[in-house]
């Protein structure tokens, strides 16, 4: 997907709204009813919206910069928005603190930004062996790192990714880090329209489980547009999912 250079927050970082049906299935995946749930980058609320009617969690705590997409948030008792920078360590850790989540989930804004050196020194410390690229980072990989190490074990998570979190060779660490650390990765392609019939977007739902299993279960698919039903499914090895989490 390629961006245009915009004033909107919401676009420099490269984010598109998730459609509600996609935002039912991802919530489905998980099963958190009276827990406690945390989404970094939550945009308009819209998955925050399907878990509040799907699981009726404890809490959700979502997170977001931008204030015209706080303002689309259909804020409730159970939905707490806080308008904090993912990519300010500080900010983050003065708001969240010490506290951990059962759950943990969102559609991570794609592309690159720029990162403080606390960023950058943030990202290398959640998952050591990344390729480093000097003053900048990933975006979508920084928030589901940043996700996942607030996430209590064991717990459950679930993201929609860019395809380079699934297939690029350079990412490997993170797939390792992942897979060594979960009892179940499931790795779903979504349709390239996915989004919207006029916006292309190669993208993943990627769900994780943590136990106390040491053996990790691995299965990757594919879903149809339109309901998002899986249409082809299949197990692989970890270590072949180390490698690429897809059905390529």
């Amino acid at each position: 997907m390629k961006y245009r250079k915009t004033t909107s927050t919401a676009q420099q970082h490269g984010q598109v709204m998730t459609p509600p049906a996609l935002a039912s299935v991802l919530i489905a995946q998980l099963s958190g009813e009276g827990k406690e749930w945390l989404e970094l980058g939550v945009g308009t609320g819209r998955i925050a919206d399907a878990c509040i009617k799907l699981q009726t969690p404890a809490t959700y705590i979502g997170v977001e910069l931008d204030d015209r997409l706080i303002q689309a948030c259909k804020v409730n008792d159970v939905f707490d928005i806080r308008q904090l920078d993912v990519l300010s360590p500080e900010s983050l850790q003065a708001s969240l603190g010490q506290k951990m989540f059962c759950r943990v989930t969102g559609n991570p804004p794609y592309g690159v930004a720029a990162l403080s050196e606390q960023a950058e020194t943030r990202f290398a410390a959640l998952c050591p062996g990344l390729p480093s690229i000097k003053g900048w980072g990933q975006l979508d990989l920084y928030f589901v790192l940043e996700s996942l190490a607030r996430l209590r074990r064991p717990g459950e998570a679930a993201f929609i990714v860019g395809a380079s979190i699934a297939e690029d060779a350079k990412l490997e660490p993170f797939r390792r880090h992942l897979i060594d650390a979960a009892s179940e990765v499931e790795c779903y392609e979504l349709p390239i329209d996915a989004f919207d019939k006029n916006i292309e977007v190669q993208s993943y739902l990627l769900v994780a489980r943590f136990s106390k299993s040491n053996i990790c279960k691995v299965t990757v698919g594919r879903m149809r547009s339109g309901d998002f039903a899986i249409t082809e499914q299949r197990p692989i090895s970890s270590e072949r999912a180390k490698i690429r989490l897809d059905l390529r």
